[in-house]
C-alpha cells in the first residue's frame, strides 16, 4: 500500500509534529495555566511557546552535523559510554511519556465515551491499536496523519468559531495581577508541553531534506501555540478563570454546549474527543516507536535483529502498560511523574543539547573535553532540585478563611507560615469571609485592604463575602460533603443575582471602596442594609469594573 523507503516529506513531518504536540497541549494547558495565573494565563502560553522556539533552535544547532540517527550521533560526539548513557536517559523519558499518555488516553475514554467500562480493557485495546499502527512504519503513519490533518482541524475551527458568541470579554480583564512565581510556574508548564518538540531529533533521520528540520519544527510550534492560545481565550471567556482551573477536560465541556446551525455535529463533544483520540494516539505511537529505536541501538541486535525486534516491542509495550497501571492505581504516582517532568525530565531535555552544542562549538579538539562536559552534565542532573521552597506534601492549601478581627487575621494569615512544620500556600484560596462587625470598623478595613494590596499571597480572584458570624459559617463544614470555600464559590458562580450584584474578587475591593464625609464606605447588597444570601452569607456590592463569573 505504501512505499517503504522510510522517508517522509517536510509537510508530512510538520503534520506529524502538530499531532504529537496538540494532544497534551489542548488537554492540559488551559486548566493548568488558569490555576496558576488566571487571566494572565494567555501570556504564559505566549512565553512558553517562545521558549519552545528557542529550545528548537538549540536542538537544531546541536545536531547540525548529524548524518545518521540521533543515537549514532550521540556516540560520535560523546563517546560510546556517555552516548549510550544519554540514549538510556531519552529511553526512560519516552517510556514514562508513553505510559502517561496511555493512562491519560484511557481515562479520557472512560470519562467521556465508555463510562463504567474496565480501565484495563480500554488500555489493552488502545495499546493493541498502537501495535497495529507501528506495523506500517513511520512513512505509513505520516501519510495517514497527512490525510486526516484538515479533516480534523477544519471542523475544530468551525466549532471554536461557533463558541465565540458565548465569550464574555470581561472575563479577560484585568491582567498583569499574577505574582512572579506563579507566572514563572505557568510559563514553565507550557514549556514542558512545548519541549515535546525534542521528538524532532529522532524524526530528523527520516526527513528527505535534513535542512528543513528547523522550518518544520518552527511551523509546528507556532501553529500549536496559536491554537492553544485561541482555545484558552475562548475557554476563559466562556467559563471564567476560577471555573476553568477546576475543570478536567474544559474543551470537551465547551463543545458539549455548542449547537451548530443546521444540526451538523449534534454531539460536538464526542467529535472533540475524536480530535484528542487521534492526537494522543499519534503521540503514543511516536513515543513507543522512538523508544523501540533507542532500545535496539542500546543492545545492537545484529544477527538476531528480526527475532529480537518482536521481543523488543513486547517488552516496550509491557513497560508502557505497567506505567499506565501504576499511574491509574495511585494518584501519588501521578504526582511523582509530574515532579519528574518539572525537576528532572525537562532539565535533561534541555541540558543534553546544550552539551552537544558546546562540543560541536569546541570542535574535535580533545576527547577528554567532550567526556568532561558530559560528566559535568550528568552530575548536575543528579543534584537537580526544583525552584519551589517546599514540596507539595509539605504545604497546606487553605481555601477559605474567616476574619473577625485584626489580631485573629494576623494570627491565621500573616504568622501562619511561622508556626508548625508545613508551609502555608494561599494560591488556592477561594473565599475570605469577613465578620460584619469587622466590615463596619473603618480602621480594620483600611488595614485589611492595605495588606491585600501589598501582599500577593492571596489570589486576586478570591471571593470576598460578609457574614453576621463568619466563624459560624465555617463550622458548617462538619455537616457538608465538600469544603465551605468550594460550596460558596460554586454558589456565587451559579446564582444570577449574585453575578450581577456581588463583589467578585479582591481586586474590586482594593479599587472599589468609596468615601463619604472622609470615611471609607463599603456598601452591602440591598438598599437599606445587608441582604442575606444563603447560609447567612452577605455579599459585597460590585464596584466598577468587577469580574462577572
Amino acid at each position: 500500500m505504501f512505499s517503504s523507503n522510510e522517508k517522509i516529506s517536510g509537510r508530512q513531518a510538520f503534520r506529524l509534529l502538530v499531532f504529537d504536540l496538540l494532544g497534551l497541549g489542548t488537554l492540559l494547558i488551559p486548566a493548568a495555566v488558569a490555576g496558576f495565573c488566571g487571566r494572565d494565563g494567555i501570556f504564559c502560553i505566549i512565553v512558553g511557546t517562545v521558549l519552545g522556539l528557542l529550545f528548537l533552535r538549540l536542538l537544531v544547532y546541536a545536531v547540525g552535523d548529524m548524518q545518521g540517527s540521533f543515537a549514532e550521533y550521540t556516540e560520535k560526539m560523546c563517546g560510546t559510554f556517555f552516548g549510550k548513557t544519554i540514549q538510556a536517559g531519552y529511553f526512560l523519558y519516552l517510556m514514562l511519556l508513553a505510559g502517561y499518555t496511555a493512562y491519560l488516553f484511557s481515562v479520557t475514554v472512560l470519562n467521556n465515551l465508555l463510562r463504567g467500562e474496565s480501565f484495563y480493557l480500554v488500555l489493552v485495546l488502545i495499546l493493541g491499536l498502537v501495535w497495529y499502527g507501528l506495523l506500517s512504519g513511520i512513512e505509513g503513519r505520516a501519510r495517514v496523519y497527512e490525510l486526516l490533518f484538515w479533516f480534523i482541524l477544519i471542523p475544530l475551527f468551525i466549532m471554536l468559531a461557533s463558541a465565540l458568541d458565548e465569550v464574555k470579554t470581561d472575563y479577560w480583564n484585568p491582567v498583569f495581577f499574577t505574582g512572579k512565581r506563579d507566572f514563572f510556574a505557568g510559563s514553565y508548564y507550557v514549556f514542558i508541553c512545548s519541549s515535546l518538540i525534542f521528538l524532532i531529533l529522532f524524526l530528523g533521520g527520516y526527513l528527505r531534506k535534513r535542512e528543513s528540520l528547523m522550518k518544520v519544527g518552527r511551523l509546528a510550534l507556532i501553529f500549536t501555540g496559536c491554537l492553544e492560545a485561541g482555545l484558552y481565550l475562548i475557554l476563559l471567556g466562556v467559563f471564567g478563570g476560577a471555573a476553568l482551573s477546576d475543570m478536567q477536560t474544559p474543551a470537551i465541556t465547551l463543545m458539549s454546549t455548542i449547537k451548530i446551525t443546521g444540526g451538523f455535529l449534534k454531539r460536538a463533544d464526542a467529535f472533540m474527543f475524536g480530535i484528542w483520540f487521534f492526537t494522543l494516539y499519534a503521540l503514543l505511537n511516536s513515543a513507543v516507536f522512538y523508544a523501540e529505536m533507542l532500545l535496539n541501538g542500546l543492545y545492537h541486535a545484529k544477527k538476531r535483529q528480526a527475532l529480537w525486534k518482536k521481543w523488543e516491542r513486547a517488552a516496550v509495550f509491557a513497560a508502557v502498560f505497567g506505567v499506565a497501571v501504576l499511574l491509574y492505581n495511585s494518584k501519588e504516582n501521578t504526582v511523582l511523574y509530574e515532579k519528574f517532568l518539572w525537576y528532572i525530565g525537562t532539565p535533561f531535555l534541555v541540558l543534553v543539547p546544550v552539551v552537544l552544542a558546546i562540543i560541536r562549538c569546541a570542535g574535535q579538539r580533545k576527547k577528554h573535553l567532550r567526556s568532561g562536559a558530559v560528566i559535568c552534565v550528568l552530575l548536575g542532573l543528579m543534584g537537580l532540585s526544583g525552584c519551589a521552597t517546599a514540596e507539595l506534601e509539605e504545604r497546606n492549601f487553605p481555601i477559605e478563611m474567616a476574619v473577625s478581627d485584626m489580631e485573629q487575621f494576623d494570627r491565621e494569615w500573616l504568622n501562619a507560615d511561622k508556626s508548625g512544620n508545613r508551609m502555608v500556600d494561599y494560591s488556592h484560596m477561594k473565599v475570605i469571609l469577613l465578620d460584619q462587625k469587622f466590615l463596619e470598623d473603618a480602621q480594620n478595613m483600611d488595614a485589611f485592604l492595605e495588606i491585600l494590596e501589598k501582599k500577593s499571597d492571596v489570589p486576586r480572584n478570591t471571593y470576598l463575602a460578609v457574614a453576621e458570624d463568619a466563624e459560624a459559617v465555617l463550622k458548617l463544614q462538619k455537616n457538608m460533603e465538600e469544603s465551605v470555600g468550594t460550596y460558596l464559590e460554586d454558589y456565587f458562580e451559579n446564582v444570577s443575582e449574585i453575578k450581577k450584584n456581588c463583589l467578585s474578587d479582591t481586586r474590586d475591593a482594593l479599587s472599589g471602596a468609596g468615601k463619604q464625609n472622609g470615611n471609607p464606605v463599603y456598601p452591602l447588597c440591598g438598599r437599606s442594609g445587608p441582604k442575606a444570601c444563603r447560609d447567612k452569607v452577605l455579599c459585597l456590592e460590585t464596584r466598577g469594573g468587577g469580574r462577572n463569573v
